[in-house]
């Protein structure tokens, strides 16, 4: 028939709806791996900010890569928040506890 439909996902070139993460371990007494769902089709900026949003830590996590070691021994215990970018774009947003 004319009406035949597929039910799946679109794909589209907004790459923002397509990456998630998880950082474990969380929470941390120091390392902590930042893990993404699939590699990175480019590079990005996955950058750690204090409760206060100064910079602690900026990084770069190259294409293809799957997961980014994020060191937090030289912080304080407390909550701090994860943000990867493409292209000055915010994407993932998170959080992760410093014991």
């Amino acid at each position: 028939t004319e009406d035949n439909a597929t039910t799946g996902t679109v794909a589209t070139n907004d790459y923002s709806s397509k990456i998630s993460a998880k950082l474990f371990p969380n929470p941390t007494t120091g390392d902590a791996i930042l893990e993404f769902n699939k590699p990175l089709q480019e590079f990005a900026t996955v950058q750690v900010l204090d409760m206060t949003g100064r910079l602690i830590l900026n990084k770069t996590a190259n294409a293809g890569e799957l997961r980014l070691q994020i060191s937090l021994d030289q912080c304080r215990p407390g909550l701090y928040f994860v943000r990867i970018q493409y292209t000055n774009t915010h994407y993932w947003n998170g959080k992760l506890v410093r014991e």
